[in-house]
């Protein structure tokens, strides 16, 4: 028999549950009553002479119940209508003694104990009705065993996993349309795209849908953060697997930045290796807007159709369900009781609920306790609904009055630099500006006092984790932070100039700065700062450094994962500045890049950095005044896989008339043939599976025939592949529907319980 407490459910879902216990017991359809706190009425069925009224009492302690049910008692024998059955459902566990007295208490109502049904009671009826426990996830998701399980799977970075924070996503989660059509979508597919506005409840969803296939036999659950290549290094054939690939297409700067090295291909590929699975599931999930530009600009991503994506937009939350998030938030909530009247007041709950700028994350960040204790009781609403007339303006409030002066210069240094980021980086950063501008802002500065900030920060603005090998690293605790301080900084040309004199990092330079007014989500400079900002980039070049991380996972068999710093050759800053700043808008910031590549010869580069160089060969060819022989000459020793190639062939549209004589000189064709039967003996489906891609662009700009190579990878595949077991198909459960048209009267009753 099951056993759950039911703490887990709020009181309105808590009477849900009893509705479709006692509809399947009582093989009866039983309304739901709304006519106001003091009605005495939560479920009834009406019909002739009968009029069976049911109360849910949702109570952790026996004392609790017994003192609530004598006011029930008291508004029985006010109803025009009287009971001729009285039944009660409550989460306490109840005695025979406990039955007696409540009987007593709600004589004549109350015709005999079997109508009193304790949280023994509704564990048995459970039990006999199979199909009620499965369709409230939130009933079975958090029981011991079932957090058990999700705790002991193996886990792969990410910190979040603690029986508490996962209790409290689920107590928080309000099931809707989109979690039905998730699953549906995997089911069909073995993958989905959650796609939506900041907020909306995409990550919320995803790790729901992560608890249900953990809770339901899958073994592992692995959170790719960087790249797609992270699934594919852990990708276990023998295992049943979730993948969740949050923000896959990247939050700003994607086409530039993120999607290097054929990305787009690679995330198609593993997308394909997914469906063809037997035992995997990805979860994707990205901003609607970015997935519609991806769709635009990379061709390979009209592979994304309408039956793959799961939009969370508004639509999916009608009345009912923005309600029970709303009412859950601040029912599960420490609030003050004098906060809660504050939304109770006037039914100013119903103008946050039909508030045009509804947003769950707004929500979730002001019934924080560090948000909510600064603002005064009777101001609660009031500064609520500001929020939602400003979004951004939640995270301004908690900046300015929250927080202490250097936990702000420290919000700032993260906006500059971006996140991930080491925390001895960020505090290297933070010393530099104290130490070259602690008196005009007059923050006082020490180990602790850096430490002591952090922790200010932690769970409020940032989150902190750390990797395998104990490397701790920073992020915003969501992105609409980073998307406020951007806005927020935007008329503190000061504080700008400061943060700009003071940075350590190239990326604090490029990453969130631009002299293109168009441009509204970075910060845009002006004549003073613009000039601070030349002279930093061009003084200082040789000496600045990225912060920006990788995820790595080290080889078998430790298989670490650490993060560490992007490479800070010459080659990458002058590449990371090109595709991250408006250089053409910078005359002398284009002059130093012009002189610094005339002067670098491309010996021993990897792949990377010969992607990188190629792609500055084409932005600055006509301008360069370079040995194109030597340069050729050195690109050509440096190329070791097909990739390379790829990109080297790509010089024949720079310098046609140097690359055809160059090519009377080598034998590329002998080149391309040695790279190809050395790759092909890679013990890396990977590696093999790039080669595919990369063999027919060979084709393509070297017209050379190797289609005799497609069936020797296939067998490679196949030698190093063994064949994926099959499992059995798992019951995906119907979901709770919730009831679409309701009443006012149904949210009102609602929310008026939380006055008790």
């Amino acid at each position: 028999m099951p056993n759950y407490n039911f703490l887990n459910f709020s009181p309105a879902e808590f009477e849900e549950l009893s509705r479709d216990l006692l509809q399947a017991e009582l093989n009866l359809r039983l309304e739901s009553f709304a006519s106001g706190r003091d009605s005495g009425i939560d479920l009834r069925y009406s019909k002739g002479k009968k009029n069976l009224i049911v109360q849910c009492k949702r109570y952790e302690k026996y004392s609790d119940l017994r003192t609530g049910l004598k006011k029930e008692a008291e508004k029985i024998k006010k109803l025009p209508q009287q009971p001729t059955r009285y039944i009660i459902t409550s989460s306490v566990s109840l005695t025979n003694k406990n039955k007696n007295e409540i009987k007593a208490i709600l004589t004549p109502y109350i015709k005999n104990n079997s109508d009193i049904y304790g949280r023994d009671d509704l564990n048995n009826l459970l039990g006999l009705h199979p199909s009620i426990e499965r369709k409230h996830y939130k009933l079975w998701l958090s029981s011991v065993n079932i957090l058990s399980r999700i705790q002991h799977s193996k886990i792969y970075n990410q910190t979040s996993f603690e029986e508490d924070v996962i209790f409290r996503n689920i107590k928080i989660y309000v099931q809707n349309e989109s979690f039905k059509e998730a699953l549906e979508i995997i089911k069909k597919n073995k993958y989905v795209i959650i796609s939506g506005i900041p907020g909306i409840g995409k990550t919320t969803l995803a790790r729901i849908l992560v608890y249900y296939f953990l809770a339901n036999g899958f073994e592992e659950f692995i959170l790719l953060s960087e790249s797609i290549g992270e699934g594919y290094k852990l990708y276990d054939k023998n295992k049943k697997q979730v993948f969740f690939f949050d923000d896959f297409l990247g939050k700003r700067n994607f086409f530039k930045a993120n999607f290097a090295n054929n990305e787009d291909a690679r995330i198609i590929n593993f997308i394909k290796k997914i469906n063809e699975s037997k035992n995997k599931i990805l979860i994707l999930a990205t901003r609607e807007y970015i997935l519609n530009q991806a769709k635009i600009t990379f061709e390979s991503f009209e592979f994304f159709s309408v039956d793959t994506c799961c939009i969370v937009d508004l639509s999916k939350y009608d009345k009912l369900v923005r309600s029970k998030i709303l009412y859950n938030h601040l029912y599960f909530s420490e609030l003050d009781k004098l906060y809660i009247t504050s939304i109770l007041e006037r039914k100013n709950y119903l103008r946050i609920i039909e508030h045009p700028n509804y947003n769950p994350r707004i929500i979730e960040s002001i019934t924080k306790e560090k948000v909510w204790k600064l603002i005064p009781p009777k101001k609660f609403f009031i500064k609520f609904k500001k929020f939602l007339d400003y979004p951004e303006g939640i995270w301004k409030h908690a900046y300015e009055h929250q927080i202490s002066d250097l936990s702000k210069i420290i919000l700032v240094i993260l906006t500059t630099t971006g996140t991930p980021i080491l925390l001895e980086d960020l505090l290297l950063a933070t010393q530099n500006f104290i130490k070259l501008h602690y008196s005009k802002h007059n923050i006082a500065y020490s180990g602790f006092e850096f430490e002591k900030s952090i922790k200010e920060l932690e769970n409020c603005f940032i989150i902190s984790q750390k990797d395998d090998r104990n490397n701790i690293i920073i992020e915003f605790q969501n992105p609409s932070i980073q998307d406020f301080l951007i806005n927020y900084l935007k008329n503190k040309r000061l504080l700008i100039s400061d943060i700009i004199s003071s940075a350590v990092f190239l990326n604090q330079l490029v990453e969130n700065f631009t002299v293109d007014k168009k441009k509204r989500d970075k910060i845009c400079l002006y004549s003073e700062t613009l000039n601070i900002f030349i002279r930093q980039i061009t003084k200082d070049f040789d000496y600045l450094n990225f912060s920006i991380l990788h995820l790595t996972i080290s080889p078998h068999p430790r298989r670490e994962r650490y993060w560490r710093r992007m490479p800070s050759s010459d080659l990458e800053k002058l590449y990371q500045i090109v595709i991250r700043f408006d250089y053409e808008k910078a005359p002398q910031i284009k002059k130093m890049i012009i002189d610094r590549l005339n002067n670098f010869i491309p010996e021993n580069l990897d792949s990377q950095e010969i992607e990188h160089y190629v792609h500055l060969l084409e932005k600055f060819n006509k301008n360069l005044s370079i040995d194109k022989k030597e340069m050729l000459s050195s690109l050509f020793d440096s190329l070791n896989w097909a990739r390379d190639v790829v990109e080297f062939t790509k010089i024949k549209n720079i310098y046609p008339d140097e690359y055809r004589i160059f090519l009377w000189i080598v034998n590329l064709e002998e080149k391309i043939t040695g790279i190809i039967d050395e790759e092909l003996y890679q013990d890396d489906l990977d590696i093999l599976e790039e080669l595919q891609y990369n063999i027919a662009d060979l084709e393509e700009s070297c017209a050379m025939d190797l289609s005799y190579y497609s069936s020797e990878i296939d067998e490679r595949i196949a030698d190093i592949t063994d064949y994926e077991g099959d499992y059995p198909e798992r019951d995906y459960v119907e979901p709770y529907s919730n009831v679409k048209d309701v009443s006012d009267d149904v949210i009102v009753d609602m929310f008026n319980s939380l006055r008790n």
